[in-house]
Order: structure tokens, then sequence, then C-alpha cells
């Protein structure tokens, strides 16, 4: 399972801006800026939100010649466990790793509720 994230583009530069799904409700979308998390909305209208806060970010009426694309990534989801076996490691290593990976996917869910 993977995360799709869409992100927006000014010419060759990332603005800053990106529209994320929403975890909770499905085909429901956010648009983040920084720190700062959108209501949700379907994925045209968040879209357009994103493009809207980038205009007021560079203060124009428009982009000029530039050309202004959402560029569309998927990164796999945190929350798909990974376990490591006793095999190759020994007991204590595999319990570690394990304990490693516990430690970062709670991390990681934490980061995606600020």
């Amino acid at each position: 399972m993977t995360d799709v994230v869409y992100r927006l583009f000014i010419g060759k530069k990332f603005s800053g801006i990106s529209v994320e799904p929403d975890d909770v409700w499905p085909e429901m979308w956010r648009v983040r800026q920084g720190d700062r998390l959108s209501g949700m909305l379907n994925l045209t209208r968040a879209r357009e939100v994103g493009r809207v806060c980038a205009l007021r970010a560079t203060k124009s009426q428009s982009f000029g010649n530039a050309l202004v694309k959402w560029i569309r990534s998927e990164t796999p989801r945190s929350d798909v466990p990974i376990e490591f076996s006793v095999g190759a490691y020994g007991e204590v290593a595999a319990r570690r790793q394990n304990a490693a990976m516990d430690s970062l996917r709670a991390q990681l869910t934490a980061k995606r509720w600020r």
C-alpha cells in the first residue's frame, strides 16, 4: 500500500505546497503548506486551493510564463509491518531491529498528525 502526494512546482522550483490524502476518509484530500493543513476537500478542489495559496504566497496576479504543474509521487505507507526474522540475526538482534522499527513507525505517525 502506498501514500500518494501531489507536489506543486512553479517552473523547476517546489512551491512548498502539497496535496495529501486524508488518513481517515477515503477519496478526501488536504492541502499542506509548511506545517499548516487544510480541511478535507476532493482532489480537484484541493489542487485549486493549492494553486491559489501559491499565488498568494508570491503576491502576484499570475505566474507569468512559469510552468505550473503538479507532480504525483508515491511512497510506501509507514503502517505496513516490517518484521525481521530470527534466522540470520539471532533472537536478541531481531528484537532490537523490531523495536527500532516500532519506534520509527511511532515517530512517522506523530509527524503525520502535526
